[in-house]
């Protein structure tokens, strides 16, 4: 080998060396604290996807639990607001991981991971994958802590599946933006073995995703009933001599079949057989006072009523989506909406008519099961068991 070949192994040899003796001492000293720490305070974290981690803290809280969420940051605009912030140019330091692993085994009892993305992924430098995040949730419990997962969707949702399931699946024609999701979601479902042999609890929040994680609990997702409840009461919808309002806002254009329905709003918004609200991402406090300017919610071909389409109901709003029955036969729910396709979206507004009866019943559906109490329920009783 030649001399400067054998310096470069030296020195990559040594840096090795250094790096597995940092991580044994952080792993070492988070251990140390967290046994030593009587918290019982709920850590929610670090996604906070749609502002749930939020909104379950928050639901924990009024239980009589204390909680918190936190969110690693991209972007300088947060939609939804969370306890903790941890800015992730930030965080990706050796340094502040190392003394947020600290943190958390100081001061919480039980650490709810979402998405099986790392909290501080001490084995790794740069590559923060699911696989850290189970490293973390074993050491977490090797310090005492209660863990648990929470899946959102995407996250672990086995793309091909839909798309086999599912007519209108948008995963059937995603082109090159699919993949990283796909990815992501097949390193996650990877680690699943590793989860049920460690009897880490899991929990999805669509009972669609029952068929990837047979063995997880439905924790539905939660709003602020009250809230929306109030726009209800104060703009009821199709109070006015117009034509029906609808709104459209998808959060990620393709995964919300934009390019089908987008072409069919403006159409009929050409026309005048309907106005089209338009707008574009609004922070979350002000989606309550976009919804009062609207009377219809038009969603997703997914197959599953996500966060917006309930605060849209408990709103008083009527919802147009696409729902998979067989999803929801497992869970014994089935949300009141107008069920559309991409062939049927156009023909349904054309003749659209307000249905008093189906708004009530989806504010009735919404506040019996998304109001937080059952998730907080499910969470608390983890924590205990």
């Amino acid at each position: 080998m030649a001399a400067s070949a054998m310096r470069l192994w030296l020195r990559t040899k040594k840096a090795n060396y250094l790096q597995w003796r940092e991580q044994v001492r952080a792993e070492k000293a988070l251990v140390q604290v967290g046994k030593s720490s009587s918290a019982s305070r709920i850590f929610i974290g670090p996604a906070n996807s749609a502002g749930q981690a939020t909104l379950w803290a928050k639901f924990l809280t009024d239980s009589g639990a204390s909680a918190d969420s936190m969110r690693i940051t991209n972007d300088p605009v947060e939609l939804f607001d969370s306890t903790i912030k941890i800015e992730r140019l930030t965080w990706i330091t050796w340094q502040r991981r190392v003394q947020f692993g600290q943190e958390i085994a100081k001061n919480y009892g039980a650490v709810f991971v979402e998405s099986l993305r790392p909290l501080f992924a001490y084995k790794t430098v740069r590559t923060f994958t699911a696989e850290r995040a189970v490293d973390d949730l074993l050491l977490l419990r090797k310090a005492k802590k209660k863990v648990a997962v929470i899946f959102h969707g995407s996250d672990i949702r086995d793309v091909d599946y839909h798309a086999s399931i599912n007519p209108f699946s948008p995963y059937k024609n995603a082109g090159t933006e699919l993949d990283a999701v796909k990815a992501r979601a097949l390193e996650a479902r990877a680690q699943l073995p590793r989860l049920h042999k460690a009897n880490i609890s899991l929990f999805v929040t669509t009972p669609d995703l029952l068929h990837e994680v047979s063995s997880a609990t439905w924790l539905p997702v939660c709003i602020d009933v009250s809230t929306f409840s109030s726009v209800a009461d104060s703009h009821p919808a199709f109070q006015h001599n117009g034509v029906p309002r609808v709104l459209y806002l998808p959060s990620k254009s393709w995964v919300k079949s934009a390019e089908i329905i987008e072409p069919i709003l403006d159409k009929l918004d050409s026309e005048g057989v309907i106005h089209r609200v338009r707008t574009g991402r609004v922070p979350h406090e002000e989606l309550p006072e976009l919804l009062a300017q609207c009377d219809v919610l038009v969603d997703q071909f997914v197959g599953v009523v996500g966060v917006l389409a309930l605060e849209a109901m408990a709103a008083g709003r009527l919802v147009m989506t696409h729902v998979e029955s067989d999803a929801y036969a497992k869970v014994g729910q089935q949300p009141p909406v107008v069920e559309i396709s991409p062939a049927t979206l156009e023909n349904s507004l054309r003749n659209l008519k307000p249905d008093t009866t189906l708004m009530q019943k989806a504010r009735e559906f919404v506040a019996a099961n998304h109001d937080g109490k059952r998730s907080a329920e499910l969470l608390r009783a983890s924590t205990q068991s």
